[in-house]
């Protein structure tokens, strides 16, 4: 489904990842470059909503979006412009067929679907998040997709009511830049994983995020939606840091893979809204809600101008118990 054509699920929008044949392979290119065995979904795409978790304590609350339906539509756009790098990702973590495996922060679960169909019928998926409102979509993705070996279940990821040593595989994707207490978090998931059992957590680094040339409102856009963020617990730098976290707690053979992400992969501007849309709700009040939509048309200025780059990184950490 390379090119425009576009599909409805579930009164959703489903479109194509990238708009011709050589941005998708660069994208395998640099993935096989990583040591990340390159993956083709046959030209078939689902809408890949990013699943951020939902905590009380955390810095993200999809719930607590007054303008939700826009967040969804940001999500969904982001996802599917990473969703060959997923693939890829959970393959070269682990995830085989017959797993049991469990999708931690979920959200809508479109990524739970995608490793249903990876464990096939002799395995099973479970995703939880806490949030009410994605729980009711993620539902109404998995009878979507078709998938029969994938159920959800409401849970709060440092209070997981499952039990112990009961999954082979576990996945955390975007949850952990949140989180105000990582290292509890990855104490309970080692608990619910066999011995054996793989935990994969991927999630950014803001000290890779730049851009080129670099108008004044890039930075004071990333400077506020940092501050916001750690003011409410999270890390916007958390990637590099996810390896040690992870020894810390006790997981053995610990591995760390850095994944570029460039604007020629995907066009400069959605590079920008996938990179930096979301910034314009992590504001303290409406004052700076207006000024950081302000810095965004400023900025996205740079997609008609020829020349311009932008550059981020996923860090995926992978740990056995």
């Amino acid at each position: 489904m390379i090119g425009g054509a576009q599909k409805r699920i579930g009164g959703l929008s489903q479109s194509a990842v990238f708009s011709d044949s050589s941005s998708y392979q660069s994208f395998c290119l640099i993935s096989a470059f990583l040591g990340i065995i390159g993956h083709s979904l046959n030209g078939v795409y689902f809408i890949y909503i990013l699943g951020e978790t939902h905590l009380e304590t955390g810095s993200y609350s999809f719930d607590g979006f007054t303008e939700s339906h826009k967040e969804l539509e940001r999500l969904k756009q982001q996802a599917q412009q990473i969703e060959p790098f997923e693939t890829s990702l959970l393959q070269a973590a682990g995830l085989k067929p017959g797993m049991k495996a469990l999708d931690v922060g979920c959200g809508p679960g479109v990524v739970s679907c995608l490793m249903a169909r990876m464990v096939g019928d002799d395995g099973d998926v479970l995703g939880v998040d806490a949030s009410d409102d994605l729980m009711g979509v993620a539902e109404q993705m998995g009878q979507a997709a078709g998938v029969n070996n994938l159920s959800f279940q409401k849970a709060d990821i440092y209070q997981l009511d499952l039990p112990e040593n009961s999954f082979d595989f576990a996945y955390s994707r975007l949850v952990f830049q949140h989180l105000t207490d990582p290292q509890s978090a990855l104490k309970k998931l080692l608990g619910v994983l066999k011995p054996g059992g793989i935990l994969c957590v991927a999630d950014i680094d803001d000290d890779w995020l730049s851009i080129e040339p670099e108008p004044a409102a890039f930075r004071t856009l990333i400077d506020r939606s940092t501050r916001v963020q750690a003011g409410q617990g999270g890390d916007r730098f958390i990637g590099h840091k996810l390896g040690a976290y992870m020894e810390s707690a006790g997981f053995n053979d610990v591995d760390v893979h850095v994944m570029p992400i460039t604007s020629k992969m995907m066009g400069m501007k959605n590079f920008l809204d996938i990179g930096l849309g979301f910034r314009a709700f992590a504001t303290s009040n409406d004052e700076e809600h207006e000024v950081a939509k302000r810095e965004l048309q400023t900025l996205s200025e740079l997609s008609h101008r020829p020349g311009s780059w932008g550059f981020l990184a996923i860090f995926a950490s992978m740990g056995k118990k």
